[in-house]
């Protein structure tokens, strides 16, 4: 049962792309726990996705085995009181986009977690530049696992995957049409549901970065790789 926690007012997008692409890789629960001012916009939407809103999160905490916490978020005052209480929840996490908080991870008290930042957050994580990150991108991945002891997934191409005193994978497929929005909420969702039916954390990143690049390569083969969208990829994950 995985569930993603995000979808703030104007954001429910992403938190259904990670939804659908949980589904889509094998989930056999997925929920949704959005915005209660977007809960009959998301309930309508897919009828295969379970809805709650925030004020249910408790209750969804005990009933779910991985957690997506990020897509959509945002930074509202309601927003970091979940994350207070998704710090101390126990199960595992994939913690991506706004979610992608010092304060947050350094709480974070999972003993399975997954981080996936693009280059912008990294930098915000690590209190550098985006030039400085990619200038360097293995020695970033290097002091992301190093300051959090999670698996950390640092996006983009040629996405590294890592965890701490372990070999780091490099994923070399993918196109740039995959520089698009909601592409990261896919992302987290396949990963959330390969734990969840599971492969533990490292295998299920290095399992996800690849399954997400063959998605967008599979498009490619028929239509032009920039016309890409994030649920194109979830349709070909089958």
């Amino acid at each position: 049962h995985v569930l993603v926690v995000g979808g703030d007012i104007n954001l429910s997008g992403a938190a259904r792309l990670a939804g659908m692409a949980a589904l889509r890789a094998g989930s056999g629960l997925v929920s949704l726990c959005v915005h209660p001012d977007n809960y009959q916009l998301v309930a309508s939407a897919h009828a295969e996705l379970m809805v709650s809103d925030w004020n249910s999160l408790a209750m969804m905490i005990e009933k779910a085995s991985v957690i997506v916490i990020g897509p959509g978020l945002g930074q509202s005052k309601s927003a970091k009181e979940l994350l207070l209480q998704l710090s101390n929840c126990g199960l595992p996490l994939v913690i991506d986009a706004d979610a992608l908080q010092v304060d947050f991870l350094d709480s974070v008290e999972s003993k399975s977690v997954v981080l996936t930042p693009h280059p912008g957050e990294a930098a915000r994580l690590l209190s550098c530049s985006t030039l400085e990150i990619q200038q360097d991108r293995l020695d970033t991945l290097t002091r992301l696992t190093e300051r959090w002891p999670f698996v950390s997934v640092l996006k983009g191409s040629g996405s590294l995957i890592g965890e701490s005193q372990k070999k780091v994978s490099l994923c070399h497929h993918g196109h740039a049409g995959m520089a698009t929005a909601g592409m990261g909420d896919v992302l987290a969702g396949l990963t959330a549901s390969y734990i969840g039916q599971g492969l533990d954390a490292l295998q299920a990143s290095r399992t996800a970065v690849f399954v997400h690049a063959l998605a967008a390569e599979k498009f490619a083969e028929y239509s032009d790789a920039n016309s890409l969208i994030a649920s194109d990829v979830i349709d070909r994950v089958a």
